[in-house]
């Protein structure tokens, strides 16, 4: 398994605990790409970049994403 899809397996699974589902990006929803060591979540209004999964998670937490 590469690096990205060991850290969206990961990703998926740590967002999944707290009730929030990962899905595919497409152009102008908020999303997160996933990138060596990093979580980048972007939004309408802004990017969000995130060093570890609590930084994710308190990203998200901060703003209410339900659906990614």
């Amino acid at each position: 398994m590469s690096g990205n899809k060991i850290y969206r397996f990961w990703t998926e699974r740590a967002l999944h605990r707290h009730g929030i589902q990962v899905c595919e990006p497409t152009e102008g929803t908020t999303h997160i790409e996933i990138t060596q060591k990093r979580w980048i979540v972007h939004s309408s209004s802004q990017t969000t970049i995130c060093n570890s999964i609590f930084e994710l998670l308190i990203a998200i937490n901060s703003t209410n994403y339900k659906s990614l």
